[in-house]
């Protein structure tokens, strides 16, 4: 007993008396301690979205795949050979290397007179995924008598590699009056892709033409704004008069006639479409007056950013976020309140990284109190995170 209250005596005596007896440091002696600067979006998003600390996935191949898939098209059965032509195309999606290897076997079983239709069209959507050009007269020939699904599949691909004696098959079928819609519109989408000149006057024709289906006159639209003719800024405001009964469908292939347009004219052609009642071919103009000239939009941003349409509050956001200006900050937390959801969470975001600059971080508060003072929860809520 004695020993136990000798050694509790010592260590009172090493621990407390010693430590009380000795100099304490005063305050302005101690180091400064650096206060780390909070970045309320991580904390937030580390909250409610907590990084586990998981590996990357990472994606691997078997090393003897190839020989399988290889015996596997020489197989009996042809849905074996139809699955082992869709793998193959979605691993070579995946980023799979050395699949070309396989074209040789992929080929043979395109030209096999015995197998099925359903088996080919996945081989041919294989070796146009693999980009085999020199098969490309094989793959030509298979098209003109194949399913709708393997003539759209071969002949996408072939107007990717501009094989050139399509050009041909694809302007006959713009003048063929009969031909099946389909593949008038495929040959206007493949035309434009070639960028072969001599469809400007048959599109020219579909397009102007009241008769023409309304699907047609937009395909060939947006066929003609890829090769550019000199006469589109007049088409598009021909189109724009609306002298049909569809007036916003004429509207609406005037303003996609401008996708490739950039100069001072096609600039004031697409701010009047702006003002178009049918938010389709407003958003169309806005879009491209965001791409080609950015001050316009921001010009009309007190108006666009609480438009009816989702698309072109979304476009003004944009603009918006590339001018680091109070006015913008102010126009972005009008938005934190808006009714879409993923709209208001991206003005959140774009305010976040504003506040991030020295010069806009007292503006970007203040919006963000004023949006929290309001009666709107939807601002409640988003500038409750800003803050």
């Amino acid at each position: 007993m004695r020993l136990s209250l000798l050694f509790a005596a010592c260590v009172l005596g090493n621990t407390g008396l010693a430590n009380a007896q000795a100099p304490v440091a005063s305050v302005a002696e101690r180091p400064a301690v650096a206060v780390p600067r909070v970045d309320r979006e991580i904390d937030w998003e580390t909250v409610t979205n907590p990084s586990l600390g998981l590996r990357k996935p990472e994606l691997g191949w078997a090393l003897d795949v190839k020989p399988i898939w290889l015996a596997s098209l020489r197989h009996t059965e042809s849905d074996l050979r139809r699955e082992v032509a869709e793998s193959i195309l979605q691993a070579h999606r995946a980023g799979m290397p050395g699949l070309v290897q396989l074209k040789e076997a992929l080929g043979a079983v395109l030209e096999d007179p015995a197998e099925s239709l359903v088996t080919k069209t996945s081989v041919a959507a294989a070796l146009v995924a693999l980009d085999c050009r020199d098969l490309a007269p094989q793959l030509a020939a298979h098209a003109a008598d194949g399913s709708p699904r393997m003539k759209t599949v071969i002949e996408r691909g072939l107007a990717r590699w501009d094989y050139q004696p399509m050009r041909e098959i694809w302007l006959a079928r713009l003048a063929d009056a009969s031909m099946d819609p389909q593949w008038t519109l495929l040959a206007a989408e493949s035309l434009a892709e070639v960028g072969e000149p001599r469809a400007i006057e048959p599109l020219s024709r579909m397009l102007l033409s009241n008769l023409t289906p309304g699907t047609l006159r937009l395909a060939s639209a947006r066929a003609l704004a890829k090769l550019k003719p000199e006469e589109a800024l007049a088409w598009s405001r021909q189109l724009q008069a609306g002298t049909s009964r569809d007036a916003r469908l004429e509207a609406q292939c005037g303003v996609e006639l401008l996708a490739e347009q950039s100069s001072p004219e096609a600039i004031e052609l697409l701010e009047s479409y702006v003002d178009h009642p049918a938010p389709s071919v407003a958003g169309v103009a806005l879009n491209r007056l965001l791409k080609i000239e950015p001050a316009r939009v921001l010009a009309r941003a007190e108006q666009m950013v609480v438009a009816a349409d989702a698309n072109l509050r979304r476009i003004t956001m944009m603009a918006l976020a590339g001018d680091p200006t109070p006015r913008s900050v102010g126009l972005l937390a009008q938005a934190l309140g808006d009714r879409v959801p993923s709209l208001r969470r991206g003005a959140r975001r774009i305010l976040l990284r504003l506040a991030a600059r020295d010069d806009l971080r007292s503006e970007v508060i203040e919006r963000s109190a004023e949006a929290l003072a309001t009666d709107a929860w939807r601002a409640k809520e988003q500038a409750l995170i800003v803050l």
